[in-house]
């Protein structure tokens, strides 16, 4: 009688072990296009999806059938590919890949980047509204970096310590093109801007499928920037950064910080 009270007692904690290790399958970094999200569970074996991209996007799930239900949604793995995906739809078509925390952390290193890429974009457009003209850290325009960016700082641009970035306008002056990255050493660069650069995407690592037009000398390094005040208005450059060139397509083959 005693031994069968320890054996259903053991049956019992397989069970709830079980139980508490079911989804464990979907922990972890998840990589899609544009976004990055980490889902997580605690101790009372609740999920919860963080988008890395926006980390205010944080969504609670429930564990149900072997999927994760979010709102009305249903979150699943394909057994074949591995890649996580919304169920009912083509897991061929979309969906997100598993990565390690260390490709996850390099992709995290992007983000500053294309946020501020963001903030220079829009104030080089309502610079060039207002002024007919777009700014340069190179002197591809005539000025100096300092002042250049003091002009665009008016219209919201301000910038990352931590991110490092020339900006190069063609000399027609109709377009401008910015090379852009993480400080951290092996940071993956972009290249990215309103000019045609034969990549794909408006996003994209600084690799060969990157092309600048015949016109346009890209700068050989980086600076990162500070401002002044709080309303930037003066700009100082930082030490020139190397950078080493694209070596193939692709965040392995793009150029990447020294």
């Amino acid at each position: 009688m005693k031994k069968v009270s320890i054996l259903a007692f053991i049956a019992v904690i397989l069970l709830f072990a079980a139980c508490g290790n079911s989804g464990s399958e979907f922990v972890g970094y998840w990589l899609g296009f544009n976004a990055l999200f980490e889902i997580t569970h605690d101790k009372g074996n609740r999920y919860f999806i963080l988008n890395l991209i926006e980390p205010e996007q944080k969504m609670a799930a429930l564990y149900k059938d072997g999927m994760l239900e979010v709102g009305a949604e249903k979150l699943a793995i394909d057994k074949k590919t591995g890649r996580l995906y919304t169920a009912g739809r083509d897991p061929d078509g979309d969906g997100f890949s598993k990565i390690s925390p260390k490709e996850a952390a390099a992709v995290m290193r992007i983000v500053p980047s294309r946020k501020l890429f963001n903030q220079i974009s829009s104030a080089q457009e309502n610079l060039k509204r207002v002024s007919r003209r777009y700014a340069s850290t190179d002197g591809s325009t005539g000025g100096s970096a300092e002042t250049e960016l003091s002009a665009l700082a008016r219209y919201g641009f301000r910038p990352d310590p931590e991110v490092a970035f020339a900006i190069t306008v063609p000399p027609e002056g109709e377009g401008y093109i910015v090379i852009i990255g993480h400080t951290a050493k092996g940071s993956p660069l972009l290249a990215i801007g309103n000019i045609d650069l034969s990549c794909d995407g408006r996003y994209s690592e600084y690799d060969t499928s990157c092309r600048p037009p015949a016109n346009v000398k890209l700068p050989a390094t980086l600076h990162t920037y500070t401002c002044s005040d709080d309303r930037c208005s003066n700009v100082t450059q930082g030490p020139a950064r190397a950078y080493t060139g694209p070596t193939g397509t692709g965040p392995d083959g793009a150029a990447k910080m020294k």
